[in-house]
């Protein structure tokens, strides 16, 4: 199970990185399995966006654990505002391109352009919250496919193989990672889940969170965090 993140910053992290294990005997690999065109199109079209926000929810505590609201500018730069926190961290940060604020459990940090540490996106420099690959999907690592037709709504739902892939060792050993796709009548992607679980120590545990898209194509402006924006007042 794979973790949002912001780059350079691991305490950002939300989903547990997927490692694709590099099998080179596999010779049973899916060609084609159900929700696959709907999937491969909702990941493109995700990448495509021009400003948007991507809430990404803790399913089991019901908190919204981290928040990113982007626009693309007038000349292709990536503007995001990035906040993130539990009980454990927070976190936030303001990149307009040019300059980059952070705030990093109260450890505040200034970056901008010609810093060997400032990093800048555009739609071919991704941002890798925004790339495709954020929505996590390989067909030839799939060995099981649910399909549910609830009222209005399409949902398929993936389980990996568990050879074939690896988690957070930090977590433990992995026992399965599942994800779903769910769409609303007009073929839509309403939201992403990821859910994992682990087992260490002779004890279980389960990471389940979820990731909505709204706003699509509809950010006017992006704004800067408010302890963010404090920081460059007292400046």
């Amino acid at each position: 199970m794979k973790k949002l993140r912001s780059i350079k910053k691991p305490v950002a992290m939300l989903f547990i990185i997927v490692y694709i294990l590099a099998l080179t005997s596999c010779k049973n690999e899916i060609d084609k399995i159900g929700g696959q065109a709907l999937v491969e199109k909702a990941r493109t079209d995700y990448e495509k966006l021009n400003s948007g926000k991507v809430v990404v929810t803790n399913v089991e505590t019901n908190e919204i654990e981290q928040t990113l609201t982007f626009k693309y500018d007038e000349v292709g730069l990536l503007i995001y505002a990035l906040e993130s926190g539990n009980s454990q961290e927070a976190y936030c940060q303001y990149n307009n391109g040019y300059q980059a604020y952070t705030i990093n459990n109260g450890e505040y940090t200034f970056y901008e352009k010609g810093n060997r540490n400032f990093e800048a996106y555009t739609k071919d420099v991704k941002y890798p919250q925004l790339s495709k690959t954020y929505l996590y999907f390989d067909v030839s690592k799939i060995s099981d496919v649910e399909i549910e037709k609830p009222e209005k709504l399409s949902k398929y739902i993936y389980t990996y193989d568990n050879s074939k892939i690896t988690g957070d060792k930090g977590l433990g050993s992995l026992e399965s990672f599942v994800t779903s796709y769910v769409f609303d009548e007009n073929d839509d992607m309403l939201y992403f889940e990821e859910i994992s679980s682990y087992v260490k120590d002779g004890k279980s545990t389960e990471h389940h969170y979820k990731i909505e898209l709204i706003d699509k194509n509809n950010v006017e402006k992006v704004q800067i965090p408010k302890d963010i924006q404090s920081k460059i007042n007292d400046k």
